[in-house]
């Protein structure tokens, strides 16, 4: 027989010393638990602070982006108009100066083609309507001329209308890119 075994080497109250030990086993894993709650409580509140400020100055920071952005969109909607309206100046600056030499071209026309109906009728000889062919040929050569200045005045007209146009949208390209 073992002598550990035996009755007389038992303590005197082990169902006491069993409950005082479970007892304390119990307060001691109750305390760590109570520990570890309060520390994950801790961390959780400390981590929601944190993302709490990082998420308000991104918003903060998109913010400022945006109203940024925004103003600068209406800046250049107001220089696009502004390139707008002086177009539509040039426009009709434009349109006044060809008015004009169209004006000028239509009555050098009427005179040129009075001249030669006059001439036609004189016509009697073989030199009479040699010179009215020529006379003729200068008259149309004298139109391809003022068609061509006609012509020419369009092109540059045009070239100072778009030009403010084109060169807003070149500044606004490069104001996109920028931003």
């Amino acid at each position: 027989m073992d002598p550990l075994k035996t009755p007389q080497n038992w303590p005197e109250k082990p169902v006491e010393k069993a409950a005082d030990t479970l007892s304390g086993a119990a307060q001691t894993a109750t305390s760590a638990a109570s520990e570890a709650l309060h520390r994950t409580h801790d961390a959780v509140k400390e981590s929601t602070e944190r993302g709490m400020a990082i998420g308000q100055d991104a918003l903060n920071r998109t913010q400022a982006e945006t109203q940024r952005l925004s103003q600068r969109s209406v800046e250049m909607g107001s220089e696009a108009l502004k390139a707008c309206v002086t177009a539509g100046h040039q426009t009709a600056d434009l349109m006044s100066e060809l008015n004009q030499a169209m004006t000028e071209l239509g009555n050098q026309s009427i005179s040129h083609y009075d001249r030669l109906s006059r001439q036609a009728m004189g016509v009697r000889t073989v030199q009479d309507m040699v010179n009215l062919q020529t006379a003729t040929v200068e008259t149309l050569q004298d139109h391809m001329g003022g068609f061509a200045r006609l012509y020419g005045l369009y092109v540059d007209g045009l070239g100072r209308i778009l030009q403010p146009i084109a060169e807003q949208a070149v500044k606004s390209q490069r104001g996109m890119v920028a931003a």
